[in-house]
């Protein structure tokens, strides 16, 4: 729902307003499913996913998917194994947002969202794959998302910024004026087993990278 009081978010007629609200009652192995056309347009408190398991499936096609907003530079947060997201965009609303969606926990899904750029206002990172140590975010899978920030500001769509196993990143669109590079992975972060595999990545910007890994990095493209 667009305005009035949040229900138990049992059912449809109980919707509650926010993703934040769903997210906050949400046991383990939860579904979340997010109505066509719902919109959140001034995000402000970044939205962090503590329970295993959860999903969150969004209705609708093209611009009638979810869509989310941020107006503060906050994040989504995935710090427990097994988060999906599926079917949502994410609109940057403040220019200089350091990440969308930041990844700290194994086996997480991120499939069929995109990530906008605003008018003159960029992200830094559209999804950064990190968790602050070794093997914190083995096995996740971004695919089929498309990333788009043509003006210049952001440094990547995909930042595979610390050491993993098993990551794949497949059947992407990724295009951007890109500071470091379209898929990002910073030097002596070195990923095994990873797997790109029909992604299509242009970096606009002169001189730098579309895909920059690590040369010690193994898998296969």
């Amino acid at each position: 729902v667009s305005g009035g009081v949040s229900g138990n978010g049992l059912s449809w007629g109980g919707a509650v307003l926010t993703l934040a609200e769903a997210v906050a009652k949400s046991l383990a192995d939860d579904t979340i499913l997010v109505a066509a056309g719902h919109s959140e347009s001034a995000i402000t408190t970044a939205i962090t996913f503590s329970v295993a398991g959860v999903s969150v499936y969004g209705y609708g096609q093209g611009e009638r998917r979810p869509k989310f907003t941020f107006s503060g530079d906050v994040d989504v947060n995935l710090n427990a194994s097994g988060i999906t997201l599926s079917n949502l965009v994410f609109q940057a609303g403040i220019d200089g947002q350091l990440i969308v969606i930041d990844v700290n926990a194994a086996n997480c899904v991120i499939e069929d969202c995109a990530f906008y750029e605003g008018s003159s206002i960029q992200w830094a990172t559209g999804i950064d794959i990190d968790g602050g140590a070794a093997n914190t975010c083995d096995n996740t899978i971004v695919r089929r998302c498309r990333f788009q920030s043509i003006t210049a500001g952001a440094n990547n769509a995909i930042k595979l910024a610390e050491v993993a196993d098993g990551v794949i990143v497949e059947d992407c669109y990724i295009d951007g004026d890109f500071a470091d590079a379209g898929i990002h992975n910073p030097t002596s972060k070195t990923l095994t087993n990873l797997t790109l595999a029909n992604n299509i990545v242009r970096n606009r910007q002169t001189g730098d990278h579309a895909i920059e890994l690590v040369s010690a990095c193994t898998g296969v493209a």
